[in-house]
């Protein structure tokens, strides 16, 4: 059909380019959180042999999590800020920094800015993981799934799969 149009599609953000690995001491996001910011590393695209984990954390629906309540729980499950706007579990293996797991918001973009998070509400929170993994598959898994389940137990939320259905024993 002629007069069909095509969709419009939104443009493709350019990559932005990393910066230095920096690790800046801790800095309060609000009068009793402190936030470490994760060393900086490269972002690299996924080859064919790798996959990405997801689950997500999911808010009751009207009640929303609150940014400070996010920010606490992120500092008690070590955390750090860092890369791509969001926050990581990063471990030392041999001198050299690994994310273990990155956490977003579901909602897009995704950052978590801590200097933003404190006064904002969130519908959802997506953990995700990078496999293979520097610190073995299982134990990544393993660790993101703890922290997952520690924080919806704190937060008061639902965790999910990344298609959003509920994660059962089974799931797991």
């Amino acid at each position: 059909n002629k007069d069909a149009q095509e969709p419009a599609r939104a443009p493709t953000p350019e990559p932005k380019p990393s910066k230095p690995e920096t690790v800046a001491k801790p800095k309060p996001a609000s009068d009793d959180v402190v936030i470490e910011e994760a060393p900086r590393t490269e972002n690299n695209p996924l080859n064919e042999d790798e996959h990405i984990v997801v689950m997500q954390i999911v808010a009751p629906k009207g009640k929303p999590f609150q940014g400070k309540a996010i920010l606490v729980v992120f500092h008690a499950n070590g955390l750090r800020y860092g890369n791509m706007n969001i926050f990581h579990r990063v471990t030392k293996r041999e001198g050299e920094s690994h994310t273990v797991f990155s956490i977003a918001s579901m909602v897009k973009p995704g950052t978590l800015d801590p200097k933003a998070v404190v006064n904002e509400t969130y519908q959802g929170l997506s953990l995700f993981a990078r496999l293979p993994n520097p610190v073995g598959n299982i134990a990544a898994y393993d660790e993101m799934l703890h922290c997952a389940q520690h924080m919806t137990s704190t937060l008061g939320g639902e965790l999910r799969d990344q298609k959003l259905r509920p994660m059962t024993h089974g799931a797991i």
